[in-house]
């Protein structure tokens, strides 16, 4: 027994456990946040829902936009706003890049404590997710969350059904956990974040919304007609063409291997869309709670995922989560034209600016009509 009070007394030991506790309390109260490496997971929420709260003053929205990076990168501010002028209102973006419906709920609770004039949100859906809907948290989604209200992240997460462990919980309660990764990182490229930090203080963002697509690259820059031919020329040892560099053919490989790997050969009900309707069922249970209107969008994809029978799968969801979604539909999904659609593409899945302005321009038409007919009723 000496000994073990001995080990206990141990200065070595004490210091050790002095140094993490300071740690963590210090990460606790925030300080290391503004530190988080550039466009990580947690970086984007962090830095999103910070600036978008931050602009209230000047863009303090009627319509809020939510989704993932299908409308993130697909979508245009201005142009929305550009539109919706005839009516009066403005919308604001609060899309995530790869964020579940559970860390989508807890970005829009957040901003509402703040925007109290939000009448619509436009949700952009992701139209294969009922078939791909996680039963475990991911890393990514747990580092989301861990930005945001952690108690009630947990709630949710209990909500929203899924499987969770002793790691889950620790990643939501303990910042050095959270941040285990990232500090790693931290250590290994400890220049290269530097100078990233650097730039990121001299970065200005003058415009109240947080992000505008600014790629011209295309995926008819790579001239491949399947997912195959795709694979194979866009390869890191592939040429890359005029127009292009190595981000954006890294960017289609990656996409064009997700779409080899997930297989969508199915459109039926299951135990897993089942999963995805409770989930979406509790998302819009909190906006409709609030006397929000939900406008769904189902937004365009490429030619190239036919194979997938996206139109048969927005079929499933109207038929299927119809309770749920409301008479509030928009489909986009053919809005981009079949001819030269691979120049509207920044790779498998995101648009580029041009496919952008293109799907801003027909969501923003099709807002004031049904916007117009709502207030008619």
């Amino acid at each position: 027994m000496k000994e073990y009070i001995k080990f206990f007394r141990d200065k070595s030991l004490l210091t050790a456990l002095a140094i993490i506790v300071c740690a963590e309390l210090a990460m606790q109260a925030g300080c290391y946040q503004p530190f988080l490496k550039k466009n990580s997971y947690a970086a984007n929420v962090y830095k999103l829902t910070g600036h978008v709260l931050k602009k209230q003053i000047e863009l303090d929205p009627e319509i809020l936009i939510m989704g993932t990076s299908l409308a993130y990168e697909g979508l245009s501010v201005p142009i929305l706003n550009q539109k919706l002028q005839a009516l009066d209102l403005k919308a604001q973006s609060i899309a995530v890049r790869g964020a579940e419906l559970v860390v989508q709920g807890m970005v829009l609770e957040k901003v509402l404590q703040k925007f109290t004039k939000v009448k619509y949100l436009v949700h952009v859906n992701e139209i294969e997710r009922p078939w791909l809907a996680n039963r475990h948290l991911t890393d990514y989604t747990l580092s989301m969350l861990a930005q945001l209200d952690r108690q009630r992240a947990w709630q949710r997460i209990l909500e929203d059904a899924y499987n969770y462990g002793s790691f889950d919980r620790a990643f939501l309660a303990s910042r050095l956990v959270a941040y285990r990764r990232d500090m790693g990182n931290l250590m290994i490229s400890f220049d290269k974040r530097l100078k990233d930090f650097g730039k990121q203080l001299k970065e200005k963002r003058p415009h109240p919304y947080y992000y505008e697509n600014q790629y011209r690259e295309s995926l008819s820059l790579y001239k491949f007609a399947t997912i195959e031919e795709c694979l194979q020329k866009t390869t890191p040892f592939s040429p890359i063409p005029a127009g292009s560099d190595r981000f954006h053919r890294n960017a289609i490989f990656k996409t064009c291997n997700l779409a080899g790997e997930v297989k969508l050969d199915k459109i039926e009900k299951s135990p897993v869309t089942d999963l995805y309707f409770k989930r979406i069922d509790n998302l819009y249970r909190i906006i409709r709670d609030r006397n929000i209107q939900i406008i769904n969008v189902f937004p365009p994809l490429p030619k190239y995922l036919e194979k997938a029978n996206y139109p048969a799968r927005i079929a499933f969801w109207q038929k299927e989560y119809g309770t749920v979604l409301g008479n509030k539909v928009i489909d986009l999904f053919a809005c981009i034209p079949r001819e030269n659609n691979a120049d509207y593409y920044y790779d498998l899945i995101h648009l580029n600016a041009l496919g952008m302005k293109l799907f801003s321009e027909q969501l923003g038409e099709r807002l004031l009509q049904e916007i117009k007919k709502d207030r008619e009723l």
